[in-house]
């Protein structure tokens, strides 16, 4: 990446954009965006209670996605302003420590920013066979969102940039806001396959998020509560569930060719096609036919205690 590339992060239309060298990287309204889950409990949790996880950038698998050093403070002013407004009392801490705050930030400020911010990563597909392979193993789900219409703040989407190298933006130079989409949102090109997108979701007002990193004990012992980072959204958010092409396997007997019966001998799968013959939502199974992958709309009924019918229309 140039270091000389001029960062913008302003309103157009109403909506707020991050511009790199003026082109534009956010999305407008409207789109659909989509969430890959595996059938692990917090996923199954998610999807029967209506709600997305905002990641703190240190649960994330890569270490270098939203690394430390990607925001260079190269200025102790900057360092001072960006901890008024996040947490005064690290400078007393500093000057009690005889710590450079500069050094002392450096290090320690994604625990504390994202504090303030989790991300959801999302993508503009449903048909992605690696995603579905990394993610889902083809046996989990694919939630299709209307991420405008969250009832919480959020910032972007962005479309996530991949470089063949990572280099540092200045603080100085840019500004906290600009320097923290742009830590949020470049990865390396070996990750492009995946055409992510980061939805950066706001704490709410006057409650932190729960702190992840070096200091997260500290901080928690600080908070007299935090937010578990679980945020509820209205079922008209969820436009569609798709399954994964192997997600009946194993547990369903074909009754005609218009419709098959399944008993769910696992748990997590139980909940999934519960919730979803019960909600209503739109769903589809993802099929594989003459080399070619398609969504087929199902319909799912509830007949016994864990036992369904599905019908293809």
């Amino acid at each position: 990446m140039n270091i000389q590339n001029k960062y913008e992060y302003v309103k157009i239309d109403g909506h707020y954009k991050f511009l790199v060298d003026g082109k534009d990287g956010s999305e407008q309204e409207g789109q659909s965006f989509y969430k890959y889950y595996s059938i692990e409990n917090y996923n199954v949790d998610a999807l029967a209670n209506l709600y997305i996880y905002a990641t703190h950038p240190c649960q994330l698998n890569d270490p270098l996605d939203c690394a430390e050093k990607l925001i260079k403070f190269d200025s102790e002013e900057c360092a001072r302003i960006f901890w008024d407004k996040i947490y005064p009392s690290v400078a007393e801490y500093c000057q009690n420590k005889q710590e450079s705050i500069m050094k002392f930030t450096q290090k320690a400020y994604k625990t504390f920013l994202y504090t303030k911010w989790g991300v959801l990563s999302l993508s503009k597909k449903w048909d992605d066979v690696s995603m579905w392979s990394a993610y889902c193993n083809h046996k989990g789900f694919c939630a299709e969102l209307d991420i405008f219409g969250f009832p919480f703040n959020t910032t972007g989407p962005f479309h996530v940039n991949y470089h063949e190298s990572l280099t540092p933006i200045s603080i100085k130079e840019n500004s906290l806001q600009i320097a923290t989409i742009y830590q949020t949102n470049v990865k390396l090109k070996c990750w492009e396959h995946e055409d992510e997108w980061r939805l950066l979701i706001e704490n709410p007002l006057g409650v932190d998020l729960e702190p992840f990193g070096e200091w997260s004990t500290a901080i928690k012992q600080e908070l007299p509560d935090y937010h578990n980072r679980k945020y509820k959204y209205p079922i008209s958010c969820l436009k569609s569930v798709t399954l994964g092409e192997k997600f009946f396997n194993g547990m369903h007997e074909v009754i005609s060719d218009y419709e098959i019966e399944i008993i769910a001998t696992e748990e997590l799968q139980n909940k999934v096609l519960t919730f979803l013959a019960l909600s209503r939502v739109p769903t589809y199974w993802l099929r594989v036919e003459d080399l070619h992958i398609y969504r087929l709309p199902i319909t799912i009924c509830k007949i016994r205690e864990d036992a369904y019918r599905i019908s293809f229309y």
